[in-house]
């Protein structure tokens, strides 16, 4: 199960060489208008939330709030997200670990106010 902390500085994801095959496995095969859905672990309280992946938006968009993160890619981001997947199960490690600066959205993938915050996204080898 892929595990995830949230600090000051993004949403950082753990990776292991099996949740991640798993994970790309599902991207690779992601459809438009089917969301890839996929349970995860929060570290620091350890309960068990959704993540979900929508395809495609023009940009990439991030909603979180309790138990649930909900991602909007852009084409671009996954076919990244598929790569850095690829490179870590090649090379075992994430380098950079910054995959990318998200638009803070509400749960429909609608910015929030006038300002166009963003949330960095991490993925690091557990």
């Amino acid at each position: 199960m892929i595990c995830f902390y949230k600090n000051y500085n993004g949403i950082n994801f753990l990776f292991n060489s099996d949740n991640s095959l798993y994970l790309l496995r599902k991207l690779e095969t992601a459809t438009i208008g089917v969301p890839v859905i996929e349970n995860i672990r929060e570290n620091i309280k350890n309960q068990i939330c959704t993540m979900e992946i929508n395809l495609f938006s023009d940009e990439d968009y991030v909603f979180y709030k309790n138990n649930r993160i909900t991602f909007w890619f852009s084409e671009e981001t996954l076919e990244y997200a598929i790569y850095k997947i690829t490179d870590f199960l090649a090379k075992g490690d994430f380098y950079p670990s910054e995959f990318g600066d998200f638009i803070i959205s509400n749960s429909l993938g609608v910015p929030e106010g006038n300002r166009r915050r963003k949330m960095p996204i991490y993925f690091i080898k557990e």
